[in-house]
């Protein structure tokens, strides 16, 4: 499975035909987005010829609402959970998208977040513990072990780390065998062009049961740097061992 996570920084607008083409030259089989609007993500699943499940996070006053989307060739089933509560109208909200999703006929189960940002490391903590005992409720409690992506708004190391590293899961871009770029995926603020992406925020956690073949994030900045403040990372995962291929 190539599996890319992506913030898309919707209020600001989405070259839909870009990031298609984009997603496309990166052969993506499953994508979790975050910061994008609903006509944003049903525009991006329609170019991609794929299935959406979008969720609102947040509606800020005289803003179409912005929320999280997972978008694949045949998505099951999918659940939303809120993470932190809060009005609809206030950006501190925080939710989650769960989706079962098939690639050439493997079932996988996939968590897309938007963890809180600034420094209350025991709050994006928080969040993933109530994701963790919500994936051991029905309808995902035996199904396949969730991959979990998204923005997480800080890098590793940080308390959510290790709660998933003590559950089983390892960080995508840390454990593969094969990466492109330094992981950096976040602009710090002010212009993008001239200058690379400086911050890891952006991650994905997989299960003891796969195995990550590699990951990458675009090395050739200035192109992806009008698409977003964000840039995407990839990873390619084996649903077994690194000998089996990818799903």
């Amino acid at each position: 499975m190539v599996l890319i996570s992506w913030n898309l920084q919707g209020s600001k607008g989405v070259d839909t035909a870009a990031v298609a083409e984009a997603v496309r030259s990166q052969r993506a089989d499953v994508l979790l987005l975050q910061e994008i609007q609903r006509r944003q993500a049903d525009a991006l699943a329609k170019a991609l010829g794929w299935s959406v499940q979008w969720a609102e996070k947040h509606s800020a006053p005289f803003i179409p609402a912005e929320g999280l989307a997972v978008l694949a060739s045949t998505i099951e089933q999918s659940s939303v959970l809120e993470l932190r509560g809060g009005p609809r109208r206030s950006w501190r909200r925080r939710i989650a998208v769960i989706a079962e999703v098939t690639i050439r006929g493997r079932a996988f189960v996939l968590a897309d977040v938007h963890l809180s940002p600034g420094e209350d490391d025991q709050q994006r903590d928080d969040e993933i513990a109530r994701l963790l005992r919500f994936l051991h409720t029905e309808p995902w409690e035996g199904r396949p072990q969730a991959v979990i992506g998204g923005d997480f708004n800080i890098p590793p190391p940080a308390a959510f780390v290790d709660r998933l590293q003590s559950g089983g899961w390892q960080d995508a871009w840390a454990s593969a065998p094969t990466r492109v770029g330094d992981g950096s995926t976040n602009w710090t603020q002010g212009p993008r062009q001239g200058r690379p992406p400086t911050q890891r925020l952006d991650l994905i956690f997989v299960p003891s049961g796969c195995t990550v073949l590699e990951a990458d994030v675009p090395t050739d900045h200035e192109k992806w740097a009008v698409l977003s403040d964000h840039l995407p990372l990839r990873v390619v995962i084996a649903a077994g061992g690194a000998e089996e291929p990818p799903l």
